[in-house]
């Protein structure tokens, strides 16, 4: 017990609210009680009534990503038991959702464009206190949730937050979003916030060795353990390998797998929407890992809050290395736009910093912007999203993040400011979900299925890519963001096919480039670029 061990690197984690694969929406106090009033209780209802069902077609590559239960019959019991046990123990989130319904629907009722002060006394109980009515200047009413005060409030869950722990032989982690994880043989889960200081010191001994007794005294009085797999199974003595300090001259861009991009000079490290992997028997050198990731990060930078861009699984497990995380301005109090911020210091982030748009944060060697970016997101009203402009030693890496490019001129603007671009990594998945999709759980008036359909996920196509690229003019171009990786289908739910859009578009726009001289490339896995610094480094503009 007293000697120093490691988290083995093939131990995967997932972050559990209720049983349910934490993801942004669910820790967030006012969406977290939509999705479990709305989506959850619907899924485990119907699995419970049709369990041969749900056990038959999870059994289906097509139904991978899809609103099947991925439980087989003999759980029956445990879900009703989970069902009984959310409803008994979360019934506040319930009317609290059933509440925000009715807001909806008096607000409708009664608000004419006239005063709102009286409406004040007829707002549902639950809600007092937590919510400003308001208008729009158009006269269209809505209200703003007072965030701040629903995490200080009973509606927020800590109790209900928990660590699951996994062996992870291959990387065939089953799908996330539609299955409670239920305690099994093969898990083991603890009832710990995760903001707590167990947490912070379970994840650093990935690489930094803890005796078992000592990580014990952390762990608080009141938890609990479930599942059949021991805890002491998690850790081994083997040292992991250890990434060394970039030292070199110039910068090393580097990506890491989905929407991720680590950036390095000697004097700094950035890393953006980081969605890390994990090693097991299959040895795939084209993974980043836990280990590949420096032992200091100065700046996180969060583009949106989709989750295959805040991955709460990775941030946790990153958080003791991670100086400062930079997030978009939010607008304050949607329903549907949560806050980032606010968000992040509740699991525990001590340096979170928003930022608007076009607002520059100097480093070592130059700064770091937040840019605008259009659509993505259905054309619900969501200021949280930023693409992120990194300036190191006179060059300049632009990761767009989803951009659908609704409007070109808005890159011609962006252009004038920021002079040239050495490397843009854009996202091509240019046939999103539809709007109901993310949405659907918080919506309290019925959407046509005309509008759900024509309001999607999108990001950009060719025509608008090439548009991005015409105007930017980089001087390399990767497409990214695509869901390609394997291991990362546990939570993107795709699998493609050659003559899907996605692959004919983005291979478009790459042969558009590489006919204009243009490195470009499809990205998938890893890849490292180098790049020389500038003998002329200019902080606000061109850096030619």
């Amino acid at each position: 017990m007293s000697t120093p061990v490691y988290l083995r690197p093939d131990v995967y984690f997932e972050p559990l609210f209720n049983q349910w694969y934490m993801w942004p929406y669910l820790l967030a106090p006012a969406p977290a009680a939509m999705n479990l009033a709305n989506h959850h209780t619907r899924l485990m209802q119907s699995f419970i009534a049709n369990a041969k069902l749900h056990a038959q077609a999870a059994k289906l590559k097509s139904m991978v990503g899809s609103s099947i239960v991925n439980c087989d019959e003999q759980q029956v019991e445990a879900m009703l038991s989970l069902l009984e046990q959310s409803q008994n123990q979360l019934s506040d989130l319930y009317e609290f959702a059933k509440s925000l319904k009715q807001l909806d629907q008096l607000l409708l009722a009664e608000a004419n464009g006239e005063s709102l002060e009286g409406l004040y006394e007829k707002i549902p109980d639950n809600l007092k206190g937590y919510v400003e009515l308001v208008y729009d200047l158009n006269n269209q009413v809505s209200y703003r949730l007072i965030e701040g005060l629903l995490y200080l409030s009973p509606l927020f869950k800590k109790s209900k937050q928990t660590l699951c722990f996994g062996d992870l032989a291959s990387d065939k982690r089953p799908f996330v979003l539609s299955t409670p994880r239920l305690a099994d043989a093969n898990h083991c889960q603890i009832t710990v916030p995760f903001s707590h200081t167990f947490c912070q010191a379970l994840f650093k001994m990935r690489e930094v060795p803890m005796s078992l007794a000592a990580l014990n005294k952390l762990l608080p009085d009141d938890c609990d353990f479930r599942g059949g797999k021991k805890f002491s199974e998690l850790f081994t003595q083997q040292a992991p390998p250890i990434r060394a300090p970039y030292s070199d001259e110039g910068v090393r861009v580097e990506y890491i797998g989905h929407a991720g991009v680590l950036i390095e000079s000697k004097d700094i490290c950035c890393v953006i929407d980081p969605v890390l992997a994990y090693q097991n028997d299959e040895d795939n050198r084209q993974k980043f890992t836990f280990s590949d990731l420096p032992a200091v990060v100065d700046y996180v930078m969060i583009t949106h809050t989709h989750m295959d861009h805040l991955c709460i699984e990775t941030l946790l497990q990153i958080k003791h290395k991670v100086k400062a995380i930079l997030v978009p301005k939010n607008n304050g109090g949607s329903l549907a736009d949560p806050s980032i911020k606010l968000m992040l210091q509740n699991l525990g982030f001590a340096q979170v910093v928003e930022l608007e748009d076009m607002e520059k944060v100097p480093i070592s060697g130059g700064y770091i912007c937040a840019l605008p970016f259009l659509g993505e997101h259905a054309d619900v009203n969501i200021r949280s999203k930023a693409a992120w402009l990194i300036n190191i030693q006179g060059r300049t890496i632009v990761s767009a993040a989803d951009s659908s490019n609704l409007e070109a001129e808005l890159y011609n603007k962006i252009k004038s400011h920021i002079g040239r671009i050495d490397i843009l990594f854009i996202g091509m998945e240019c046939t999103g979900g539809p709007m109901r999709w993310l949405y659907g759980p918080l919506l309290t008036q019925p959407i046509s299925k005309q509008a759900n359909e024509s309001r999607r996920f999108n990001g950009s196509g060719f025509a608008s890519a090439a548009k991005i690229v015409d105007i930017l003019n980089p001087e390399q171009v990767f497409v990214y963001a695509l869901g390609m990786e394997p291991w990362f289908a546990y939570f993107m739910g795709i699998s493609y096919n050659d003559d899907d859009a996605q692959m004919l578009e983005s291979q478009q726009l790459v042969d558009k480039c590489l006919s204009e001289g243009k490195v470009a490339e499809r990205l998938f896995g890893r890849k490292t670029m180098r790049l020389n610094a500038l003998k002329s480094q200019v902080g606000g503009g061109d850096a030619s």
